[in-house]
């Protein structure tokens, strides 16, 4: 079955939007709601994620989703974790491998969180983890599908190039060949299209 619906995305990340795009196949499209959203300071993604939604759908009045991210260095007692915007911003990518000088262990992951809302309920959440190594250093290109810097320095678990480095190919391969990699986007996906079929019967 072929679904037509349109959902806000509360972002103006444009690899956000491409990223949920390519999850749905061009069966749900995503458009990017580019508002100057309250961002609330909290270690809890869950309370930004359902936040950003809830002000999002209270512009558009349209189904909505919104993605938030944290980034958890193993070493650093999953610093900056949601804060990696803040770090961008002022020590940069530079700043946060100085943090991690003659340091060993390198693990590292991506912890994600999506909320959904559209005004019928509680705002449903769905988590997302992606695991894997901290590089020395930069390397490769960012691309119209990354979400930020740290591509540059993140290296899929069982790979050995940064997500910068990679292609498309070798990138889809990365998302499905670690077994302990949860997509927040798929588990969205999973529960939308059943939704989606209980709400047109």
């Amino acid at each position: 079955m072929e679904y037509k619906n349109i959902l806000m995305f509360a972002t103006s990340n444009r690899g956000k939007v491409e990223s949920a795009n390519k999850y749905f196949e061009g069966k749900i499209q995503f458009l990017p709601c580019d508002f100057a959203f309250h961002e609330i300071r909290s270690n809890n993604l869950d309370e930004i994620a359902i936040a950003k939604v809830l002000e999002a759908y209270e512009l558009t009045k349209t189904p909505t989703i919104a993605l938030d991210a944290g980034f958890c260095i193993k070493a650093l007692h999953d610093f900056p974790g949601s804060y990696v915007n803040y770090v961008l911003s002022t020590i940069n990518i530079d700043g946060l491998l100085k943090l991690m000088d003659g340091v060993a262990d390198r693990e590292c992951c991506f912890k994600q969180c999506l909320a959904y809302y559209d005004g019928k309920e509680e705002p449903k959440v769905f988590w997302g983890n992606h695991q894997g190594i901290l590089s020395e250093k930069k390397k490769g290109n960012i691309g119209s599908e990354d979400w930020s810097e740290l591509s540059y320095i993140f290296i899929p678990k069982g790979f050995d190039k940064t997500l910068a480095e990679m292609s498309k190919e070798e990138r889809a391969l990365a998302r499905i060949r670690n077994d302990n990699n949860i997509s927040a986007f798929e588990e969205f996906k999973s529960w939308y299209v059943d939704y989606l079929a209980s709400e047109s019967r």
